[in-house]
Order: C-alpha cells, then sequence, then structure tokens
C-alpha cells in the first residue's frame, strides 16, 4: 500500500496562462502545495500532472525527493477536460493497486499546510470514513445579495480508494 498525492497543474489557462508557476509570496504558486506534501510523512510519492516543460522546469527545481513529473496526454489538458479526466488517466497509466490511497491536491490552494494533509489522512486512516473531501464556505458580494459559493467535487471510484483534499 502506498499513498499518491496527485497535483494537476496544466500551463493553458486561459484567464492567466502558467498561472501554477506565477509567484506567490516569492515563490512558484505549485511550490506550497508541493511542499506541504513533501513534509507529510505519510505521503509516499507525488505526481505532478502536466503539459508544460515549463511547469516541469520549475517543480523539478524544487528538488523534492517524493515529486515525479507525469506528462498529461493533451485531451486531459485542454479547457474543456476535467480533473477528474485526468486523474483517471494517470489512475489507468500507473495501475495504481486497490490498497493504494490517492490524494488530490490542487495547486491553486496555497494555504494548505502538511498539518492540515496529515490531519486528513489520520481521520481516513480511522476507518471511519471511505473517502474525505475539504472545503471551504466563501462568501461573494454582487451588488447587495450574498451568494454562498458551493464547492463541489466528484468521488471517483476506480479500482481503490481514492482521498481527494482540496
Amino acid at each position: 500500500m502506498k499513498t499518491v498525492a496527485f497535483v494537476p497543474v496544466r500551463g493553458g489557462s486561459k484567464s492567466i496562462p502558467l498561472k501554477n508557476i506565477k509567484l506567490f509570496c516569492g515563490k512558484p504558486l505549485v511550490y506550497w502545495s508541493v511542499s506541504a506534501l513533501q513534509h507529510t510523512a505519510a505521503i509516499d510519492e507525488i505526481i505532478v500532472a502536466t503539459d508544460s516543460r515549463q511547469i516541469e522546469q520549475v517543480v523539478t527545481s524544487f528538488c523534492f525527493s517524493k515529486v515525479k513529473i507525469y506528462h498529461r496526454s493533451s485531451e486531459n489538458a485542454c479547457d474543456t477536460a476535467s480533473t477528474e479526466s485526468v486523474m483517471l488517466e494517470y489512475i489507468q497509466y500507473a495501475k495504481l493497486d486497490d490498497n493504494d490511497i490517492f490524494v488530490l491536491v490542487q495547486a491553486t490552494s496555497p494555504l494548505t499546510e502538511t498539518i492540515h494533509i496529515q490531519e486528513a489522512l489520520e481521520l481516513y486512516f480511522s476507518r471511519k470514513y471511505d473517502s474525505i473531501l475539504t472545503c471551504v464556505r466563501s462568501y461573494r458580494f454582487f451588488g447587495m445579495k450574498m451568494v454562498l459559493q458551493e464547492i463541489m467535487i466528484i468521488r471517483i471510484v476506480h479500482e481503490g480508494r481514492i482521498l481527494l483534499v482540496n
């Protein structure tokens, strides 16, 4: 059994091209999530799934021992591709074992720290739950109307357990 963290980072964002390597508090955005995972004892491998050589170079420059680059297909790197589709692509490619744990971590959540990942994994390993999802309430103002933004992530079951951390 191994615990694999999966960080999808594509280069072709419409809104902010290469946003995952733009500096945030002095480091590339993707650095914060990958660093938190690197320092989480229960994480065995960190897979950074990208279509960009620039992102690959930046991530490998961190010199983190657990990080491996996965070159996602062009079909799963376009604007219409879902996170779930690249996750399934990798799971099939890697032939993960039924007992492996799969953790999704978004590079666009730089405030996720090692302690948050550790706590989520401890909760998961308690065997009270077969999957875990983290989310946050976000209030946005549109004129005078306040709207609660919900984060929805579909749980994917594919030959094993999947733990989603966002």
